[in-house]
């Protein structure tokens, strides 16, 4: 049995930290923290974004990177000029095991490194100062916390493993870590990304990336807690889209397919930018942000154009979609390799699983039935 090292996107989650007592027994066996983890809740017992969220000027930084020790405790200096500048939310990288904290680790197993402590118990009161010092300064601590990644049990990865294969995921928060970790040879494959994307992210980045075939694809849905049709989108709501290059061509491209925006003639179609809208009859405000952040930014923006990964890892029902793209060959999800091993026995299975009947039945039999086809699937 060969083992593969396969990478998908994933969802991250804002928790807040609050001084008390935790009770993490179930997760800790072995010790209880001294420290309280728990979220707000609205006294009406209602879903929608607690007013403190609302009002939430923050900044995000890694904990490495920003602090002068490389710990939590090096970024308390950092608290009075956010206070200053007038900032009460600091939104920081996962605290955890495994290097910069995302991968697939527990919320439970906080870093040594990031803490400056090999004690678990004195990692977590290392966190809990540095939450109770922002919060003498009134501002809020949120954490990027990775959840777990597990193989897939529908699709394709039951028929890699009958070809001899054991497929791990391995899960990143972004569109650059998983093309970055297949051409170092971290991991051996990966599937997040389109067509398209693939093609310039590996120009751009000079990268030895191939496709070795398409697969299923939920496709970019335009989203909203506003709105329940195209129709009722007001003038000059704000539409938040993603800022890479690649979707947010194939954003423009979707809001065109709705009437909602005119591309300039003759723009490529997958290069368009912001300023080539020749016409935004409802004088939208179009805001780019980073794809992750998308399915998030629902409760802030009155729109937000979602590509299908991180929809699905949102839990956003495609059928509450104001609109679905209408996909075309270069948005079709791929399944990527390093270029080096094109001629490997692996490359060869995929290919071979990608163009098979089984495959289509077993996506026919798959909770991913309703998502865009290959092109091939036609013929």
């Amino acid at each position: 049995m060969k083992n593969l090292l396969f990478s998908l996107p994933f969802l991250s989650i804002g928790l807040s930290l609050y001084g008390g007592k935790i009770d993490n027994a179930s997760l800790l066996p072995k010790y209880r923290p001294d420290a309280e983890v728990r979220m707000e809740k609205r006294a009406d017992g209602s879903s929608e974004t607690p007013e403190w969220v609302k009002s939430l000027i923050f900044v995000e930084a890694r904990i490495d990177s920003a602090s002068t020790d490389g710990t939590v405790k090096g970024l308390t200096p950092l608290l009075d000029h956010l206070a200053e500048l007038g900032v009460n939310g600091l939104w920081l990288t996962p605290p955890v095991n495994g290097g910069n904290g995302y991968g697939n680790f527990g919320i439970h197993t906080i870093s040594a490194r990031l803490t400056g402590e090999k004690d678990p118990v004195r990692q977590w009161q290392a966190l809990k100062r540095f939450v109770d010092e922002a919060h003498k300064r009134n501002i809020r601590v949120l954490f990027d916390v990775v959840t777990w990644g597990a193989t897939r049990n529908e699709g394709g990865a039951p028929l890699l493993k009958e070809k001899g294969y054991e497929v791990s995921t391995k899960v990143f928060n972004d569109y650059v870590q998983p093309d970055k970790a297949l051409a170092s040879g971290k991991i051996d494959a990966n599937l997040m990304q389109h067509g398209n994307y693939l093609k310039k992210f590996s120009a751009d980045n000079d990268l030895d990336l191939i496709s070795l075939g398409q697969t299923p694809t939920l496709g970019l849905g335009i989203y909203s807690n506003k709105y329940h049709s195209i129709d009722e989108i007001a003038d000059g709501a704000t539409v938040a889209i993603a800022n890479d290059g690649s979707n947010l061509a194939r954003s423009l491209g979707v809001l065109q397919q709705n009437k909602l925006v005119t591309i300039k003639d003759g723009v490529d179609a997958t290069k368009a930018s912001v300023n080539d809208i020749t016409s935004n009859p409802k004088h939208l405000n179009i805001k780019p942000i980073d794809a992750a952040q998308l399915a998030r930014s629902l409760d802030t923006v009155d729109v937000s154009l979602v590509p299908g990964n991180y929809s699905w890892a949102a839990g956003l029902d495609p059928k509450n979609a104001l609109a679905l793209e209408q996909q075309d060959d270069g948005v079709i999800e791929v399944f990527a390799i390093a270029g080096q091993n094109k001629d490997t026995h692996f490359a060869k299975t995929v290919r071979d699983l990608l163009g098979s009947d089984e495959f289509r039945q077993a996506i026919a039999a798959s909770k991913f039935k309703d998502f865009g086809k290959p092109a091939s699937w036609a013929e």
